[in-house]
């Protein structure tokens, strides 16, 4: 660089300007809003090949049974007014009609937050639905908020259930759990499962049937079975995201059905590069950063992916979405769930090849965190030299440190660190290690000068 310009560079960002602090910003925030276009993003693909997405011909077609279950679900929860007591032993006796393995499992949670309350008691159902093969290693998991808007998804999973169970391909389990207290019950439930120990305010009762490791989740929270479109929820606890395969084999699923996926907002444009989609994919953008910013998990499935489980949370119908098909909605939502299970009954071990961290402006376009981290780096960047000119403003300017004096005395002997040394005298190798570590110290202390413009003189 040429010496006369290095000078004025350093005198900028040196000098208490605000001028380089909000250049780095707006190239920052400009260059990660740019990222939502197509040209500077991908299109997501699937990377785990034996998911086999879309490859299979569903078999559900049971719309009786899900009128019928549905108008159930829904008396019992307009009847219970919160008390899911009645709910949960009419959906056990379901489960035990259809042929699953029926289990309860009792919790307790207490806390100071819960005052006047002192604890708070409730009860996890859950069924499994056994593998023909009877391995019992692997398995996959369903679960159902009860609570009054997810009757939809209660009438589901017992019509799709009863249809599974007379199917013969299944390689893995099937658990359904329909936890009470959402978040506090599922907790309960899935620290149980994996053998964890009762804590001061949360404490349960041992699992009497369980299944093998749990490969993947839906978290399902359907109003109606009339579900034209879906909300697709991957952000979990502290920013932590279901491994995109997952994502992108609901997304493609949906599409074949007919069902308008949305994730953060906004459904997929398929007339790309007009001046509305590339708005909205703007808007997707910053709506996939607000959401994981709090850290918050967007659904029960967050809980999951702390135990190293995929999972996402669907919702429907999606409120961004005004989309009517002709088939028969119920029937489509059906085999909508049968082909997402279908495809991750063909896994062969644990989703790991795609991706964990990236952000999502729309259902088909991704961007990886190798992408948008160099812009956040900058915008980053901005607040550090912000930060170095708010040192400069309180703490002062360089330092100046003169030694004055007419030169060193000499001496026969002195004393450092407790040892006596002299012109004559012999040095130990302890002495010998104290000044060796003196010299590092002084030389680490020059550099340190030298970083924060401190001059040292001597003046004779």
């Amino acid at each position: 660089m040429n010496p006369k310009i290095k000078p004025k560079i350093r005198k900028l960002f040196a000098g208490g300007s605000l001028f380089p602090c909000i250049i780095f910003y707006i190239v920052g925030l400009s260059w990660f809003l740019l990222l939502s276009q197509d040209e500077l993003n991908n299109e997501t693909y699937l990377s785990e090949n034996a998911l086999l997405v879309g490859q299979v011909v569903e078999r559900f077609d049971d719309l009786e049974s899900i009128n019928q279950f549905y108008e159930n679900a829904r008396k019992l929860t307009d009847q219970t007014h919160g008390d899911t007591t009645k709910l949960q032993k009419w959906i056990a006796k379901q489960l035990d009609a259809i042929g699953l393995e029926v289990y309860m499992q009792n919790f307790t949670f207490s806390h100071d937050v819960l005052y006047p309350i002192k604890s708070i008691e409730g009860t996890n159902l859950y069924g499994i639905m056994r593998s023909p093969s009877g391995g019992r290693t692997e398995a996959l998991l369903l679960t159902v908020p009860l609570h009054s808007s997810t009757a939809g998804s209660v009438a589901l999973v017992l019509s799709l259930l009863k249809t599974l169970r007379q199917q013969i391909y299944w390689a893995k389990d099937i658990v359904v759990v329909f936890p009470e207290s959402e978040y506090t019950g599922l907790l309960a439930w899935i620290e149980a499962y994996h053998g964890g120990e009762a804590t001061t305010h949360l404490s349960w009762t041992e699992l009497e049937g369980r299944s093998g490791n749990i490969q993947a989740g839906l978290n399902l929270e359907f109003t109606t079975p009339d579900i034209q479109s879906v909300d697709i929820f991957p952000e979990g606890v502290n920013g932590l995201l279901a491994n995109l395969d997952l994502v992108n084999t609901v997304v493609r699923i949906a599409h074949k059905h007919s069902i308008q996926s949305v994730v953060n907002g906004q459904p997929f444009y398929f007339l790309r590069g007009d001046f509305d989609s590339r708005v909205q994919d703007v808007f997707g953008l910053a709506q996939a950063v607000w959401t994981q910013a709090p850290g918050s998990p967007a659904g029960l499935h967050g809980l999951l992916i702390n135990y190293q489980i995929p999972a996402v949370t669907l919702r429907g119908p999606s409120p961004y979405v005004f989309f009517k098909s002709s088939r028969s909605p119920g029937i489509k939502t059906g085999k909508f769930l049968e082909g997402i299970l279908r495809s991750l009954n063909n896994l062969q071990e644990r989703m790991h090849q795609s991706f964990w961290y990236y952000l999502l402006p729309s259902p088909l376009r991704y961007i990886s965190i190798g992408v948008y981290m160099p812009p956040v780096l900058i915008l980053i960047g901005s607040l550090l030299i912000k930060y170095k000119m708010f040192l400069q403003d309180w703490v002062g300017p360089a330092l100046s440190l003169t030694l004055i004096g007419e030169g060193i005395e000499q001496v026969d002997e002195f004393c450092y660190l407790g040892s006596h040394i002299s012109p004559v005298g012999r040095i130990t190798d302890e002495v010998s290690a104290r000044i060796q570590k003196a010299r590092l110290v002084f030389a680490n202390l020059r550099r340190l000068w030298r970083r924060r413009d401190i001059r040292l003189s001597v003046k004779g």
